[in-house]
């Protein structure tokens, strides 16, 4: 019987999101086969609901004449790190904007609100927005 006591077993692949099981598949069993760890994979979990859990993997696992025994896994949620990863892209994309504009014009004007929130834009002749 399985942890959930479903009566059935469940592989480590099938729980797995998509993408996280075609990544498995191609980079993390082969690095296992060949080097009989990892460590440290962003990857996604999908529970029974259909909804998904990013964790961040470790993984090692028992050889035996080039076959692996058995593998073992450890798994932490790592959420926030998630979303603090993409506020961070966020954040570039709106850097790499502004050096664009700074090195389009040399009015460019930047205000930063106490929020730390950046405003931006140029002025142009006789003080027309070129934006």
């Amino acid at each position: 019987m399985d942890a959930a006591g479903q009566g059935e077993s469940v592989r480590f692949a099938d729980i797995l999101s998509r993408a996280g099981r075609i990544y498995f598949e191609t980079h993390l069993r082969p690095l296992l086969l060949m080097q009989g760890y990892f460590s440290e994979i962003s990857i996604e979990l999908e529970r029974p609901d259909g909804t998904r859990v990013a964790v961040y993997m470790n993984g090692s696992a028992t050889l035996s004449d080039g076959r692996m025994v058995n593998a073992h896994f450890s798994m932490f949620q790592n959420e926030h790190r998630q979303a603090f990863e993409h506020e961070l892209v966020a954040k570039r994309r709106v850097s790499e904007a502004f050096k664009v504009l700074v090195g389009s014009s040399p009015y460019a004007i930047m205000s930063v609100s106490m929020d730390r929130g950046i405003a931006f834009g140029t002025e142009g002749v006789n003080g027309r927005s070129c934006l």
